[in-house]
């Protein structure tokens, strides 16, 4: 079974590489320079920075190339997207965004790629980003705080050793929260999510609490997401990105889309939290929704970036697990997705049946009461899942 399962994992990675090496671009500017770089989704010319060319490349150094000549043309790709800084960020939806920059520089430093000059500039851009307790899009932006920027520029910055803020951050975490104790887009939202939970969790350990004590003191959140573990998939959501000029229209704005594959992410969370269960269960969910070598939101519109995030998971589980897995907490692995309102029943129901059985003989009072035991001790006693 094991096996079978690293065998299934190697194979994911090897249509991958092979996604990835179909995808790279050759493309001319307007001064006709012959630039190298990955589209946001396969099918599309136009090469994009982060999403597209960063997470190309941040997955091929971790899985490999088939040949010197596919190499070169990362290399190139490389080149142009370390050329594309300006100011210090890096671009996405037309806009220079901490979102962009700091997801560049994480997958740049994955590969030893980010030289000094430009880490102090990222860097610089980042740290002008920061309010009181939260991360804007831009150093000028006006607008409301979404999590993710925060998540992902405290990601960098804790990389690069340059975090700094983290009791307002942790403060401005804390009352985000719904009225459930969960987290949405914005602070105080209406409607929470799971991937956002999950980026609020991150976003307190890397204010410093340990994996064990969110264990411990986000039980219940971590409960509802492994419940609805069946439901994760791809999230959107959209960063309205006010710019300082204004016109007789009024004042100028961007919208800045962003895609996040819950799977991976929800995986990592379980992974760091010691539930090698719930990570085997969400590595054979994404091995199976692999399409033509890639992820995306369907099956015609796959794309760098979640590629690039299952075959990160992948590998982690490659590296990280399957070393110390055994055939038998493989196994035990399909058991931990059923959720345990679903076991409870079941062993209720053995208990109703012999209670039916004992009933048709005479003498067996008191293995009615061991019917009766089975049947309501697993509403009785607590099993932490997590």
């Amino acid at each position: 079974m094991k096996k079978h399962f690293e065998s299934n994992i190697k194979m994911s990675i090897s249509k991958a590489q092979h996604f990835f090496e179909r995808n790279v671009r050759e493309i001319s500017d307007e001064s006709n320079r012959i630039l190298y770089g990955f589209p946001e989704i396969e099918g599309r010319e136009r090469i994009t920075e982060w999403g597209a060319t960063s997470a190309a490349l941040a997955a091929i150094n971790k899985i490999g190339v088939s040949s010197s000549e596919i190499q070169s043309k990362f290399y190139k790709a490389r080149k142009w997207l370390i050329s594309e800084q300006r100011n210090g960020g890096w671009e996405a939806s037309g806009i220079y965004s901490a979102e962009a920059t700091a997801g560049v520089m994480v997958d740049l430093c994955s590969m030893n790629a980010l030289d000094a000059k430009s880490m102090s500039l990222g860097i610089d851009f980042l740290k002008r980003c920061y309010r009181n307790g939260y991360y804007l899009s831009t150093p000028t932006s006006t607008g409301k705080p979404h999590i993710f920027p925060t998540f992902i520029v405290m990601k960098c910055l804790d990389r690069f050793s340059q975090l700094e803020h983290k009791s307002e951050i942790r403060q401005w975490i804390l009352s985000s929260q719904t009225s459930n104790g969960r987290w949405g887009q914005m602070p105080n939202s209406n409607v929470e999510t799971f991937v956002h939970t999950a980026f609020a969790l991150n976003i307190l350990h890397f204010c410093g609490a340990s994996w064990e004590e969110i264990r411990n003191n986000y039980e219940n959140q971590i409960k509802w997401i492994f419940r609805n573990i069946n439901n994760l998939g791809y999230t959107y959501e959209e960063i309205e990105v006010i710019q300082p000029q204004s016109d007789k229209v009024g004042r100028q704005y961007k919208r800045l889309r962003l895609r996040h594959f819950a799977l991976p992410l929800i995986g990592h969370l379980f992974m760091e939290m010691g539930n090698t269960q719930m990570a085997l269960h969400i590595a054979r969910k994404i091995v199976s929704q692999q399409f033509n070598g890639g992820w995306g939101p369907s099956k015609d519109e796959l794309t760098m970036w979640a590629t690039y995030q299952a075959i990160e998971y992948l590998e982690s589980i490659k590296t990280r697990t399957v070393p110390s897995l055994t055939n038998f907490s493989y196994l035990s692995s399909y058991f931990s997705a059923i959720p345990f309102v679903v076991v409870k029943s079941i062993v209720s129901m053995i208990g109703i049946l012999l209670i039916a059985i004992f009933l048709l003989k005479p003498n067996y009072r008191p293995n009615i009461l061991v019917g009766l035991f089975v049947v309501i001790a697993p509403w009785i006693f607590k099993v932490n899942k997590t």
